[in-house]
């Protein structure tokens, strides 16, 4: 994977969710993108576990598809784009099962982010529906 690769894989990626989005639009369907955190994304200080994950995923080059990825965000016709990649910043805990699963404090952690970032749309649906 070279950065001329990874590059072509995002726009390729931003494209397919503006098209699914455009659909969704369409049918009133609210679409929210999401990049996930893996192992070795953020400032997350990893478990000697976590670590060997890392070097994993390191290989494959999954942190620098989601750092390509991140740089089409927002995508245009989608509800919402979010990047979850730092959600794990400040925890030291280990949270990661393997390179991109995470236990149930992880589970919870990225719950959380993600119902901080969409409780607006869900209030002013529910608002506008009562």
């Amino acid at each position: 994977m070279n950065d001329e690769l990874l590059e072509k894989n995002s726009d390729t990626w931003s494209s397919r969710w503006n098209d699914v989005c455009d659909e969704n639009n369409k049918e009133g369907i609210k679409t929210i993108i999401l990049l996930q955190p893996i192992v070795g994304t953020g400032s997350k200080q990893l478990s000697p576990d976590e670590k060997n994950h890392a070097d994993y995923v390191k290989q494959v080059k999954t942190r620098e598809q989601l750092e390509y990825f991140s740089k089409t965000f927002p995508i245009p016709s989608c509800t919402a784009s979010l990047d979850l990649r730092n959600v794990f910043d400040g925890y030291s805990q280990p949270v990661y099962f393997d390179g991109g699963h995470t236990v149930d404090l992880g589970n919870k952690k990225i719950a959380s982010k993600i119902f901080d970032q969409i409780s607006s749309f869900i209030e002013n649906d529910i608002r506008r529906i009562t």
